[in-house]
């Protein structure tokens, strides 16, 4: 059974508007068997499930890796990434140096990277920034595999909260539980508030038509092959 977080309501008491964001929580185990649900709701069996590599990057070619295989991620649902690549790259450049941030492959067994996690990590909490990995792998599970690579490794510097960001309810195969982080906005003039708001929905739906674009692109380069 699906859990959600309790909603904020809005008071009158409060200047400007609030929201929420919500994002999934949970202690670090200590064993695999104590990560609850570690499995996928909906196995497939087309592919029997085969030892993989997981191993720290280190290198900036990792944020092409990852962002290569989250476009695939977005394109399961026409959608495009909501952010570039140089993102990634000045993470790696800026943040990796310093140790605050773990980088990790996942490798199949003919040595292919089959799927990337980025995962930072400071004084007790270590967090979900971002997976992705290719569609025709996951029958392999590599996320599983990142994520529990990546619990291990911030456990032993010290980490007790693994943060998954975000929604999403397949989360909850990991044992995680729902938070809600209050988002409280003021503007000066109405106004403003107003065409922020636009802005977001205006940003939702580029999303969307461009990830369509890529989607009839990708059709149209693959039919003269499939002729």
């Amino acid at each position: 059974m699906s859990r959600a977080a309790p909603r904020l309501r809005p008071s009158k008491n409060l200047p400007g508007t609030i929201s929420s964001v919500c994002t999934w929580k949970s202690p670090i185990p200590t064993s695999p068997s104590k990560t609850a649900r570690l499995r996928d709701s909906k196995p497939n069996t087309s592919r029997p499930t085969a030892p993989l590599k997981i191993e720290e990057a280190h290198d900036l070619a990792f944020a092409d890796e990852y962002y290569e295989q989250l476009q695939d991620v977005f394109a399961k649902q026409s959608l495009v990434p909501t952010y570039s690549v140089e993102r990634v790259r000045a993470l790696v450049r800026n943040v990796e140096p310093g140790g605050n941030v773990l980088l990790i492959r996942a490798r199949d067994p003919e040595g292919k990277c089959i799927a990337t996690g980025i995962y930072p990590g400071f004084n007790q909490i270590a967090e979900f920034w971002g997976n992705a990995s290719f569609r025709a792998y996951q029958n392999l599970r590599p996320n599983e595999a990142c994520h529990w690579y990546a619990m291990r490794y911030w456990k032993k510097r010290g980490a007790a909260i693994f943060d998954w960001g975000g929604e999403g309810t397949y989360k909850e195969k990991y044992g995680c539980t729902p938070h809600r982080v209050p988002w409280f906005t003021k503007s000066r003039y109405q106004i403003v508030g107003a065409l922020r708001n636009e802005a977001r929905n205006m940003f939702a739906r580029k999303q969307k038509f461009l990830g369509w674009l890529q989607g009839n692109r990708s059709a149209a380069e693959r039919s003269p092959a499939e002729e």
